[in-house]
């Protein structure tokens, strides 16, 4: 899923990074982190975008069935994401870690991607 970005007459790879920030705390440790990791990546050949999924917390499957009739899901919260994350080339999560886990918003996130009926592609 590698794109090109044409600078003149040389063209470059971009690539594609989505970051799940799940840290309720906006300027903390954890975005210091990955402020840092993101630094060693280079403009020229990254964009990034990045969810915090704090704010954006995804709902609780209800099991109403809609991803099995249509594709995606009946609530539609977590619709960019799921385009961001199938676009991606990295995918980079920065999380604190409380009670040797972490917090039930990526938890949720996370398990939007697992396999489902709304997955139409065949293994």
């Amino acid at each position: 899923m590698l794109g090109t970005a044409v600078t003149g007459k040389e063209e470059k790879m971009v690539n594609k990074a989505l970051v799940l920030f799940a840290s309720p705390h906006a300027d903390g440790p954890t975005h210091r982190l990955l402020d840092a990791f993101l630094s060693g990546l280079s403009p020229e050949r990254w964009t990034v975008e990045t969810r915090n999924v704090c704010k954006e917390p995804a709902a609780p499957c209800m099991a109403c069935g809609y991803c099995k009739r249509a594709d995606g899901c009946a609530l539609h919260d977590l619709d960019g994401f799921d385009a961001a994350l199938r676009e991606s080339d990295l995918l980079v999560i920065a999380s604190p870690v409380y009670n040797l886990t972490f917090p039930a918003q990526l938890k949720s996130c996370l398990l939007y991607t697992s396999p489902s009926p709304r997955d139409k592609r065949q293994s």
